[in-house]
């Protein structure tokens, strides 16, 4: 009830999005190192593609992906906002980013942001335990595969392939 109704989303660039508190426990490194990969590898991606975090971020991991990485220019924080705001972000990115934190029996956790992702229609690329609840969920959903926080291999070809989609929308 919470999800506003899904409408065609076009956009002038490619983003991924992730909506909501992001803390240390949630690096993923390789996310960063295929993201560098592919922009410099891809002009064309490397034009169209942006970075979101809506929400609460931890500084230093922003300051790390930045200067680690050398996103600085396709990285964007915006402050927190509302549920309501936050879901209809959701509804109109082009892919939602969701993380399970890296934790003691991780396997376990499924997140009140993994049933709003998954409602929202929008495509995802989760990266987390591949063999967890929240893979589980997200397999059986058709929303797509989890990504282990390792595989960069994994998360290029899961942004090409969306990318792709969007070039020919």
């Amino acid at each position: 009830e919470d999800m506003p109704d899904r409408q065609e989303v076009v956009t002038d660039h490619f983003s991924l999005e992730y909506i909501g508190n992001l803390k240390p426990n949630q690096n993923v490194e390789a996310l960063y190192q295929a993201v560098s990969e592919l922009v410099i590898g891809d002009p064309g991606f490397a034009k169209d593609f942006k970075l979101n975090f809506t929400g609460n971020v931890d500084e230093y991991l922003m300051e790390k992906v930045c200067t680690s990485f050398g996103l600085q220019s396709i990285v964007h924080v915006r402050p927190y906002l509302p549920h309501q705001e936050a879901v209809e972000r959701m509804v109109h990115a082009n892919m939602l980013l969701f993380i399970v934190p890296h934790a003691e029996n991780n396997r376990l956790i499924i997140t009140g942001k993994l049933f709003e992702y998954m409602a929202s229609g929008t495509p995802m690329l989760s990266i987390g335990p591949v063999d967890g609840d929240a893979s589980q969920l997200i397999a059986e959903g058709n929303r797509g595969p989890m990504v282990d926080y390792i595989d960069k291999e994994g998360i290029k070809s899961a942004l090409r392939r969306q990318y792709s989609l969007w070039k020919k929308d």
